[in-house]
């Protein structure tokens, strides 16, 4: 004969469920807790990160601009590439990490030796900047891949850039677009990149406008309709840097 199993009373399921409850309840605020203090440990982390990095480059202003300027020799160069690698190794991918790398790269293009810009743009890059930095560092390294004749490299960076929004120099993105699609004798393409130049921009635009790359995309655009001999890099002595633009 099989024995009768005893169902509880109301009373004993009351109690279960507010034992249970109760068990929850403690369960999901110690969970907050622990989540909380581990948020508020991360940012005091971070926090104290940044600081630490900033105070480091701080100390290394002498180092800078001496690396901006021309007073460079060979041993001041080799304690400033150890520098920046003892600044990468503790500080990795921060914006100052990603901006000693961009002047040693900018560095080294004014000096022509533009494999090593390169490594030092991908670095920079590397070291996950803020946008606006990104796309300078991509641009100035698209200029180099432009200068060294690798053509195609630098035109898909100014392609991927054509879009970017709010960067001061896309007007100069899309000069140097149009050159790109002269020399891939795409006259077309060439003068919807110039013509780009010409359109009016918004108020709320932060945009670098320059009458010098106005007046050349006209210049560009003129000579293109007039059958006129399209532009080829390999010709050009020196190609149009975005440095002349800023003297105005």
């Amino acid at each position: 004969m099989k024995k009768k199993i005893e169902k509880p009373s109301k009373e004993e399921k009351m109690h279960n469920f507010l034992v249970k409850s109760k068990n929850y309840i403690i369960i999901s605020i110690s969970l907050i807790l622990a989540i909380g203090i581990a948020v508020s440990v991360y940012f005091t982390v971070m926090t104290n990160n940044r600081k630490s990095a900033d105070e480091s480059y701080f100390k290394l202003a002498s180092t800078l601009e001496k690396l901006d300027s021309d007073l460079v020799d060979e041993a001041d160069l080799t304690e400033i590439l150890e520098k920046f690698s003892n600044y990468e190794n503790e500080h990795k991918n921060t914006f100052n990490a990603a901006d000693f790398a961009f002047r040693i790269a900018e560095y080294y293009k004014k000096d022509s030796n533009y494999d090593e810009a390169i490594k030092f743009y991908d670095s920079a890059l590397a070291n996950k900047p803020k946008s606006f930095q990104k796309n300078m560092i991509l641009l100035n390294k698209a200029m180099v891949l432009l200068e060294t004749s690798k053509i195609d490299e630098g035109f898909e960076i100014l392609k991927k850039m054509q879009t970017s929004k709010k960067f001061e120099y896309i007007d100069y993105v899309n000069f140097k677009l149009g050159q790109c699609y002269e020399h891939f004798d795409n006259s077309n393409d060439a003068i919807d990149a110039y013509s780009r130049i010409l359109k009016e921009k918004d108020d709320e635009e932060d945009v670098y406008s320059s009458k010098t790359l106005e007046n050349l995309a006209k210049t560009r655009i003129m000579q293109i309709n007039l059958g006129s001999e399209l532009f080829k890099f390999e010709k050009e002595a020196e190609i149009f840097d975005l440095d002349e633009t800023n003297k105005e």
